[in-house]
């Protein structure tokens, strides 16, 4: 030791302590690993042994930490590597924005020709990890740590333990215990680092861009886009878990985005209000169009005619947008000086407009009268006779029924009215039916409808679902936490919470309403790192959930069906 000054310390792993140090007389920088033997009849420990067996065996390469020296000091003895100067966990943890994919694409190709080059020398390192993974200064990656390393059997005769790797990076033959593995393990790490998909900061919206009809390479695929505060919207492939392309950073962050599938078009708005228009299978932009304030409300209307595109902004003003090329058709102001909220009919007919606990009571709008505007006549719109509007949806197998929840007449309890909107040019709206909510059931914070009876409420941690004249089918507290998001198609419904789980459940049609069933429990990651699903949607071959991590930025979590022919849906 005399030979190397410490210069400050490092880190530390399970059998030794690393400290930054110079050699006395060349000036060379290097890392030494002081390895303490606990007992010295114990001898030196396995780990280092293989560590330095494995370095010893490999020649010099590029792409390999070098191992410079190994003596004795005191009840021990110092492994002397050369000095690199961070590792690609921290590189990737104090980026301020995501790594440019040629700097991935280069970090890449770097790992794979050193594991290349310790398989072509019979070892299999068996903890690849982005921790093990050292950058230089010149931005070189190198593999290091080979304390778990072992030369390699070709012949597959040779038994192996599975205890070996960090448990996010196993291979799945090694999580079921195999004795009996290749070099394969190896690769199944290293590709592991692709996910999940971390998109820099966090995300504020999602939304499937794909249909089952959508092809970007021959094959049926599913694909969602993103808008996350680094001011990026993003396309990923669900099945491969890869991004498939990423907009340059716009000037301010992305707060929604709408999506029409159909037409293979994105849509984004920022904080201050500028709308995009974005071609979904390259990420090129097409249209801007720019509101006066910021917005508050972004509804896609994908008529089958016309597809337009709705705007509230946070003066209570919204506008209709004509898409791709965002050319204004009209605008009205619908609650003056008040954000709005907006929600499209499932056939883009009718808009119901509202602003949260107004005394003004929401609107209904024919789209059509927005769309094809006549000189001097203001579009055709109801006002339902109801006051402190909370939630609404629509009833997805009826055109134009409407369910509003609101407050009653005393202003005590919470109420739930479905509307039937007269013929497409008629003012009319009629109600078919209303219920009060029980006195002890918290207010609800997610509303949704199913065919053209069922409404399911999201209060606190529990699901429930009521007909719509308040019979009460079924409630369920599968979680542990709130829940944060709910999704509801034809053929299941997905609940996302702050436990870091998504429940599945599945209808049943065959009775006079549909039953709902729980059927598939899903974890997330750990929650040292992550605070929870903030999201969840999906499409018929997979489901996608924002996951929030601890430190304020957000990563896709993706889970997808493995449909056999006349067997229920299976989730990989």
């Amino acid at each position: 030791m005399d030979q190397y000054c410490i210069l400050g310390r490092i880190g530390e792993g399970a059998h030794g302590v690393v400290f930054k140090a110079k050699h006395v007389e060349t000036g060379e920088i290097v890392a030494l690993k002081k390895v303490a033997l606990r007992r010295l009849e114990d001898g030196i420990p396995n780990q280092a042994l293989r560590e330095i067996k494995a370095l010893q065996e490999i020649e010099d390469n590029q792409h390999v930490v070098q191992l410079k020296a190994v003596f004795p000091h005191g009840a021990g003895f110092v492994l002397a590597f050369e000095f690199m100067l961070s590792d690609l966990a921290e590189v990737v943890r104090h980026a301020q924005r995501p790594l440019v994919q040629a700097q991935v694409k280069s970090y890449l190709q770097m790992l794979l020709k050193g594991v290349a080059f310790c398989h072509a020398n019979n070892i299999v390192h068996r903890d690849l990890k982005p921790a093990n993974l050292l950058i230089s200064a010149s931005g070189q990656l190198k593999i290091a740590d080979f304390g778990l390393a072992r030369v390699f059997s070709p012949d597959g005769s040779r038994l192996y333990t599975h205890q070996v790797a960090t448990r996010w990076y196993r291979a799945p033959e090694l999580l079921y215990g195999a004795r009996q593995y290749d070099q394969g393990v190896d690769l199944w790490s290293g590709m592991r680092f692709q996910g999940p998909k971390n998109c820099g900061g966090g995300i504020d919206e999602l939304a499937y861009i794909s249909t089952n009809e959508c092809r970007f390479d021959g094959q049926e695929k599913s694909v969602v886009c993103t808008v996350s505060s680094d001011s990026t919207v993003r396309a990923w492939d669900v099945q491969e878990g890869t991004e498939i392309w990423s907009s340059p950073l716009q000037p301010a962050a992305l707060v929604n985005l709408a999506a029409y599938p159909r037409l293979q078009l994105v849509v984004t708005v920022d904080k201050q209000g500028l709308i995009k228009t974005w071609k979904a299978e390259n990420g090129r932009e097409w249209a801007s169009f720019s509101l006066p304030t910021s917005s508050s409300a972004l509804q896609a209307c994908d008529h089958p005619e016309t597809p337009f595109l709705l705007v509230a902004s946070a003066e209570g003003v919204m506008y209709t947008l004509t898409v791709p090329q965002l050319q204004l058709l009209s605008w009205t102001s619908v609650f003056p000086s008040s954000p709005t909220s907006l929600l499209c009919s499932p056939d883009s007919q009718w808009v119901f407009a509202s602003t949260q606990d107004s005394d003004l009571g929401p609107k209904v709008f024919y789209t059509q009268s927005l769309r094809c505007v006549v000189e001097d006549e203001p579009p055709v719109s109801s006002t339902l006779p109801v006051l402190l509007t909370s939630r609404a949806c629509w009833a997805p197998d009826e055109t134009a029924r409407l369910m509003v929840m609101h407050r009653n007449s005393d202003n005590m309890r919470l109420a739930i009215t479905t509307y039937e909107l007269g013929t497409k040019q008629s003012q009319k709206v009629q109600q078919i039916a209303s219920f009060l909510l029980p006195d002890n059931m918290m207010p609800p914070h997610l509303m949704k409808g199913h065919g053209s009876q069922v409404v399911l409420l999201v209060s606190g941690l529990e699901l429930v679902l009521f007909t719509i004249q308040g019979l009460q089918l079924a409630a369920f507290q599968d979680h542990q936490k709130p829940i944060t998001s709910m999704w509801v198609d034809q053929s299941r419904v997905l609940t996302a919470s702050f436990d870091l789980s998504l429940r599945v459940y599945v209808w049943n049609k065959e009775n006079k309403f549909p039953v709902l069933k729980s059927c598939y429990h899903l974890l997330g990651g750990s929650h040292r790192w992550a605070s929870g699903f903030t999201h969840v949607e999906s499409d018929s071959m997979s489901i996608v959930g924002i996951e929030a991590r601890s430190i304020g930025t957000s990563i896709l979590r993706s889970y997808c069906f493995n449909v056999q022919h006349g067997s229920d849906d299976c989730v990989d």
